[in-house]
């Protein structure tokens, strides 16, 4: 599928005293091992998350930045949201190359949300990259604290390990009927 943009990027738009709460929210939340493919596997994924409700404002802002993305870009039919996770990467956690849908089915995750909760001197290493083979690259400025990055499910990518301090972020993924 030939796909521009392949991301959609909305640099800083979350203010410092935002980040701060929803981090302040999240650590509240009991975490968990986070799991990839819906199982504990540590040598693909090693990170602590929590869940937000579908109806908290957090999940609202999800919302908002994927819905504005994706009728700029790609015009996905999207009808649901499958959660809004809080995630910890603390030192030597990570995610491994993995794609966020599954497979083609009725109500697949079409577009994902990560929302950048820290500051980059809060943390080392934990960069976030987009995957083309076995080449990766970091969007230009997905770093930055505040930024929202939104792009379709289906595109490979991860999350480096983390060698100094916490990253914080809010992941979410919106579905909808089998693409075809």
């Amino acid at each position: 599928m030939i796909l521009e943009p392949h991301f959609w990027m909305f640099d800083s738009v979350l203010s410092d005293g935002l980040c701060d709460l929803i981090i302040e929210r999240g650590n509240k939340l009991n975490k968990e091992l986070g799991n990839a493919g819906g199982e504990i596997m540590l040598d693909k994924r090693k990170s602590h998350v929590a869940w937000f409700e579908h109806n908290d404002w957090i999940a609202g802002l999800c919302h908002h930045y994927a819905t504005l993305a994706n009728k700029q870009a790609w015009n996905f039919d999207i009808d649901g949201m499958d959660g809004c996770q809080f995630t910890e990467y603390g030192i030597d956690e990570f995610y491994e190359t993995h794609m966020d849908t599954f497979k083609l089915c009725d109500n697949m995750r079409k577009v994902s949300v990560v929302m950048q909760l820290n500051a980059r001197k809060d943390y080392e290493g934990g960069e976030f990259l987009f995957m083309d083979g076995d080449e990766g690259y970091e969007p230009d400025n997905f770093s930055n604290r505040g930024s929202v990055i939104v792009f379709p499910s289906f595109l490979y990518h991860q999350v480096k390990p983390v060698t100094g301090g916490k990253r914080h972020s809010i992941v979410s993924w919106f579905t909808g009927p089998q693409m075809k």
